[in-house]
């Protein structure tokens, strides 16, 4: 099942940015369950080692996932993918 961004916790996004605005835009990408997933935890700050822990799954599947994302969003990298997250960075193919 698709876990919920935990907003109590103090290492989420800033309050400003919505959890509700972060699925959806997520979710407009089409996004699988399990990049949402993945995604989500990434924008915590923790390692690929921690998101493979935290979902009982290997590191490697971790980077599966977060390489599908990338693709569907037309990014390379995490840091673009927070910028995208949290509304800093438009999907490069709105602008083309």
């Amino acid at each position: 099942p698709c876990i919920q961004m935990d907003t109590t916790n103090p290492s989420t996004p800033p309050a400003r940015i919505e959890s509700d605005d972060i699925e959806a835009r997520m979710l407009d990408a089409g996004l699988t369950c399990a990049q949402r997933n993945v995604s989500r935890m990434l924008l915590t700050g923790v390692s690929n080692k921690e998101i493979a822990t935290l979902l009982h799954v290997k590191t490697r599947t971790v980077k599966y996932h977060l390489s599908g994302v990338y693709s569907k969003v037309g990014i390379e990298n995490r840091i673009e993918l927070v910028l995208w997250l949290t509304g800093y960075r438009e999907i490069a193919h709105e602008h083309e």
